[in-house]
């Protein structure tokens, strides 16, 4: 049975498996370009568990995280203090033995709050409130939408168990929520030793204090925030008597200038916090504390959030399903080490050194650089930008940062980082503890300093180099390959220039182009709006957004709605657009090896219901369709195969749908 893609009125009879359909007619390159080059892997990968090309890279990058861990000659004050937290983590039986012991002093300690002179000095204590919990806490930390030189860090309230408006509006899924969480605050609480009506009380006393701390405080719109700056004599003057000020020392951010905040819910700080809400902010704190250190205690606690927590797997993730127990127990593991900051740059400095060889450094560097240019001169060919357009974003690539697998990581400083072993007395709970505090003190010396776009911050969560990524980031204009994509099968030693250029340089392309979607080409170098150039945007991404909308990809798939992966196929094609247009320059280049390494880039073997929940909910096109739909738009493409009229494979030059 032959495949095709028949016109711009799209009808995609493709299959999902090759088990599924049968494949005892040779599929021809002309008529499924995807299902052609990747029916070997695909026959490979049939034993029922979903695979592919991503998950085995991110599968290579776990098992070397794990001997990195286990092999003690791999030494440093970061790797070891790394070992010991991952001991503790792993440490079941002592865990289970534990169980709440380690973490009732603190709330004893809560307790023991009795007014606000207490409940302030509690607060601003970090020994005896080590998660820094408070109706307002250290949020994150950028960029200065006021000095482009400067950090801002931002104050905000101190969480909450629902959405905002699930306090005003108790709908069926609010209440199913509030059910859920009272059963596991019970649960909780009577471990802890709390009798019946304690329980019921501490439970409607946070209900009561969130409601009111949702009712005061307000999200800052994007445009909103831009025009927010408040200097530290801003931030106490807000807050009236509340002790903001030496909260913020208390945890290192002494010398930050600069803060955004809801400056109206600040205002209301002193009244929220008054004598007649004492009892009510002493349960909103344990309650906090409780779901905060829940993963840390014995095994039934942990049995209780997973409950709350849905799955084990990542919801806006479902290829997160095909990893196996194993490889789901140690993703799981990691992602536990890399919630501190300090551990996650650690455990990344040691990868790196270890299996990042820097002389491949440069190689990718030229590749990225090669691709910025080419991108430029895709930006000058197009007749649908403005001069002045061009010229936006010809400035926005001459600004954008190159990172490649390595961090600053010169800026590292593991000596507030002191865990304390089983064996000396330490247990989870405390190295958690620890584990923060060394994480705030980091991100509080970073606030104190300049700050600069080019520099690839180690403590920066965001970009982790040991994600299985490449992503550009608006806030920096800088793209990021990152080490944990830098692995086989997209990238090997001596890899070839076609190898290299199909798939990593494919992946760097589409990342750049982000830069240029339709929420990048609002922005130009500066993070400044501009409106040039967008309703012409606009109407060639509608094209695209038609094209998917009107697929059939399977029974009982449903359909892309207009918009649902504009972004992501956009990005697709303009990575393939600027890798070939890099290519261009490179002798003797072999395009057909070029093209399938971008099908295998994409290879993927899933249930359908894992394709129903991608088609669903994830932004990207299903992974036969960024191979096929992606490669039909260039002419390269039909030359490499003498693809014609009558082909599955062939679209009519006019029915063709890239953007850039």
């Amino acid at each position: 049975m032959r495949k095709r893609i028949i016109s711009f009125t799209i009808v995609i009879v493709l299959m999902l498996s090759l088990l599924m359909t049968g494949w005892e007619t040779e599929i021809r390159l002309q008529d499924d370009y995807a299902a052609a080059v990747n029916k070997d892997w695909i026959l490979a990968h049939s034993d029922g568990r979903g695979a592919s090309t991503m998950l085995e890279v991110l599968a290579n990058v776990l098992k070397k995280k794990r001997t990195l861990l286990e092999d003690t000659t791999v030494t440093g004050k970061g790797i070891e203090e790394v070992r010991k937290y991952a001991a503790l983590l792993e440490d079941m039986e002592t865990r289970d033995r534990l169980g709440w012991e380690p973490v009732k002093k603190y709330f004893d300690g809560i307790e023991a709050i009795k007014d606000t002179e207490s409940l302030y000095a509690w607060i601003c204590d970090p020994a005896m409130n080590p998660l820094g919990a408070a109706p307002l806490v250290i949020g994150q930390s950028g960029q200065s939408f006021t000095d482009p030189t400067a950090y801002m860090t931002l104050l905000e309230h101190g969480g909450l168990c629902l959405q905002d408006d699930f306090y005003f509006d108790l709908n069926d899924e609010a209440l199913m929520q509030v059910e859920m969480l009272n059963e596991v605050l019970s649960i909780f609480l009577e471990d802890l030793g709390y009798e019946a009506s304690d329980i019921k009380r501490i439970i409607d006393e946070n209900y009561s204090f969130e409601k009111a701390m949702a009712r005061n405080s307000n999200i800052l719109s994007q445009n909103e925030a831009r025009n927010l700056s408040y200097s530290r004599a801003d931030v106490q003057e807000a807050a009236k008597n509340y002790p903001i000020l030496a909260y913020l020392d208390a945890w290192g951010f002494q010398d930050a200038a600069q803060y955004m905040m809801d400056i109206g819910y600040v205002n209301q700080l002193d009244q929220l916090c008054d004598e007649s809400h004492i009892s009510e902010i002493k349960s909103y704190l344990i309650v906090r504390y409780l779901f905060e250190v829940a993963d840390l205690v014995g095994s039934d606690a942990i049995a209780v959030m997973e409950e709350i927590k849905g799955s084990n797997v990542n919801p806006e993730n479902p290829q997160d399903k095909s990893l196996s127990d194993e490889e789901s127990d140690e993703y799981r593991f990691f992602e536990e080490i890399n919630k501190h900051t300090a551990l996650m740059a650690a455990i990344n400095q040691a990868y790196v050194d270890r299996y990042m060889d820097p002389a491949n450094i440069e190689r990718l560097e030229t590749m990225t650089k090669n691709l910025i240019d080419a991108f430029r001169e895709v930006i000058m060919e197009e007749s649908w930008l403005s001069d002045a357009g061009k010229q936006a974003a010809v400035e926005k690539l001459d600004a954008m940062c190159i990172h490649v697998m390595f961090p600053n990581n010169e800026l590292l400083d593991f000596s507030d980082l002191n865990i304390v072993p089983a064996e000396q007395g330490g247990n989870l709970v405390e190295a958690y503890f620890e584990a923060r505090k060394a994480s705030m003190a980091a991100r509080g010396k970073k606030v104190a300093g300049n700050y600069d776009r080019s520099v690839w911050d180690p403590y920066d969560s965001m970009t982790n180099t040991l994600q299985t990524n490449a992503f550009y980031s608006p806030q920096y204009n800088g793209i990021y390959i990152c080490a944990g994509i830098v692995d086989v099968p997209v990238f090997y030693e001596g890899i070839t220039e076609e190898d290299l250029y199909g798939g990593l340089a494919i992946v760097v392309g589409h990342e750049i182009t982000h830069g240029f979607d339709d929420g990048g080409v609002r922005y130009n170098k500066d993070g400044s709006e501009r409106e040039d150039d967008q309703q012409a945007f606009n109407d060639r991404a509608d094209k695209v957004s038609a094209y998917y909308s009107s697929m059939y990809l399977f029974s009982g798939s449903g359909s892309y709605g207009s918009g649902a992966v504009n972004k992501e196929a956009i990005a697709d094609m303009g990575g393939v657009r600027i890798a070939l247009k890099a290519a261009e320059k490179l002798p003797g280049f072999n395009y057909d090896a070029f093209f399938r390494k971008w099908a295998l880039v994409w290879a993927t073997q899933r249930s359908t219901d894992a394709e129903i929940s991608l088609v669903k909910g994830d932004p990207h096109p299903l992974a036969y369709l960024r191979i096929n739909v992606t490669l039909q738009q260039f002419e390269k493409f039909y030359e490499t195969y003498d693809i014609k009229t009558g082909d599955g494979m062939y679209l009519e030059p006019d029915k063709r749908i890239s953007v850039w």
